[in-house]
């Protein structure tokens, strides 16, 4: 009864060969579940980034930037590899590239979303890598 398992399901089971109906099928469970959870707690900051990220995975732009307008800015950053998903995959890379350089601070964050197949034009990105690269020059060592 856990969104997140079935968030999970849903997003490997994508890339493996006949596995998208199972994959919008978990997805839609996952997107059902983090629904009740936030009935409960509506202020789950979390589970609405995962559920932005569940919508945009399953094509649902406006439900996806929906959940993300209910995170405050202040509280973004924190969830920024589930938003950095949802941004690209709902087709505003500019907030994806600005929530990466801004808001992945360890290298760990950075490879949750470059080891993501969704990513691999946001991560060949010419502008995203060169922010990156601005960014660890600007960086003391």
């Amino acid at each position: 009864n856990r969104h997140s398992y079935w968030g999970n399901l849903g997003i490997y089971t994508k890339w493996i060969p006949g596995g998208e109906a199972e994959s919008s099928g978990a997805l839609t469970k996952a997107v059902e579940l983090a629904e009740k959870a936030l009935e409960v707690s509506p202020n789950d900051y979390n589970v609405r980034a995962n559920l932005a990220e569940y919508c945009a995975r399953l094509g649902d732009n406006r439900r996806a930037m929906k959940e993300i307008d209910r995170i405050p800015e202040t509280a973004r950053s924190a969830h920024a590899a589930q938003l950095v998903i949802a941004y690209e995959l709902t087709g505003r890379r500019n907030e994806a590239i600005q929530l990466i350089v801004s808001g992945l601070k360890t290298d760990a964050s950075l490879n949750v979303i470059k080891n993501d197949p969704d990513l691999r034009a946001l991560w060949a990105d010419a502008k995203l890598q060169r922010s990156l690269a601005a960014r660890t020059a600007a960086t003391p060592p």
